[in-house]
């Protein structure tokens, strides 16, 4: 399979994955009141929650992946919620949004979902020169880190 092919398939899943994450997102209320609001991040929720989360991600994603088509899957299901949590808080300090139910912050974080699988696929894929997964690397830090400097 080519490495086109495997993004394509994991984007396939990845938009599966990223509508889970929005009914996920938008089924809490998140109106601030909330000790940990997704925005007002706390030493409990990254200690309980986010772990739980990126397990879960990674327990929906492999026999997700797995079906249509990306194999191997165990890797991208693993590295796939890493790079959706911090695409998350990219896009959580670039839009502000007053509650992470709204409809821009819904759709940007389920497209982050579609991005780090991608990517996740990419990075994983059997036979990828390392320069590429190097360069990939180097890009994605560079782009987060622009993106943090242009947003105060």
């Amino acid at each position: 399979m080519s490495i086109g092919s495997r993004c394509a398939r994991a984007a396939a899943a990845g938009g599966g994955l990223g509508a889970l994450w929005a009914l996920i997102v938008s089924a809490p209320d998140w109106d601030g009141s909330s000790a940990c609001s997704p925005l007002q991040f706390c030493v409990g929720y990254a200690v309980l929650v986010m772990p739980v989360l990126l397990v879960a991600g990674a327990i929906v994603a492999w026999p997700l992946l797995h079906a249509v088509g990306v194999r191997p899957a165990a890797l991208p299901a693993l590295l796939g919620p890493l790079v959706a949590l911090v695409l998350y808080f990219v896009i959580a300090n670039i839009t502000f949004p007053s509650s992470a139910g709204d409809t821009p912050f819904l759709i940007l974080s389920s497209i982050a979902v579609v991005i780090s699988y991608v990517v996740a696929a990419f990075l994983t894929a059997p036979g990828l020169p390392t320069p590429w997964r190097v360069s990939a690397i180097v890009v994605a830090v560079a782009g987060v880190l622009v993106l943090r400097m242009l947003v105060p």
